[in-house]
């Protein structure tokens, strides 16, 4: 009752959320255990963390005092960790009745979460742009940084696009 609440819901998938949570308690320990290793660089927030107990009983403990360097921004961040969080659980609670990024329906799906750090998933809504827009910028660009992409278009935006040039330039994006 009270996460319903919390979430202002009706009605709370359960399992759904408990499948959400599992993923992301996984995804935190292994990436605070990949932080771990810059530790001898930078000793700042080095805690030694082994496994998922000791990883929650660290995050429910943590506290940063008010004469650190970091005050001014602990109050800010745990505002906004605490709404992505309701967020993040009002998408897990609603799935799948409620379509959202939070869960994948299949393994045909991509999260992102597969890739390797410092590899990111960029999304482009309405796609193509016309001739000389966004698109040809980006695809330039990537190509001067040669860095790689995978683009998804839109059917209507293709289809004027295509309509305004020729397959040849359009495929040489």
């Amino acid at each position: 009752e009270g996460l319903k609440q919390r979430l202002g819901l009706r009605f709370v998938n359960v399992p759904s959320l408990n499948v959400v949570r599992h993923r992301l308690w996984l995804r935190l320990l292994e990436n605070y255990q990949n932080a771990q290793k810059s530790c001898e660089e930078d000793a700042n927030f080095c805690v030694l963390v082994e496994d998922m107990e000791q990883l929650r009983q660290r995050a429910d403990e943590y506290q940063v005092s008010n004469d650190s360097f970091y005050a001014g921004w602990a109050r800010p961040s745990a505002v906004f960790h605490q709404r992505y969080l309701n967020e993040l659980l009002f998408m897990a609670a609603l799935f799948p009745q409620t379509s959202s990024e939070i869960e994948r329906y299949n393994s045909d799906e991509m999260s992102g979460d597969e890739m390797p750090d410092r590899t990111f998933m960029l999304n482009f809504e309405s796609g193509p742009s016309p001739a000389d827009g966004g698109t040809d910028w980006l695809a330039d660009f990537m190509r001067q940084q040669k860095m790689t992409a995978t683009f998804f278009v839109l059917g209507k935006s293709l289809q004027e696009r295509l309509d305004s040039t020729s397959v040849a330039n359009l495929q040489a994006l």
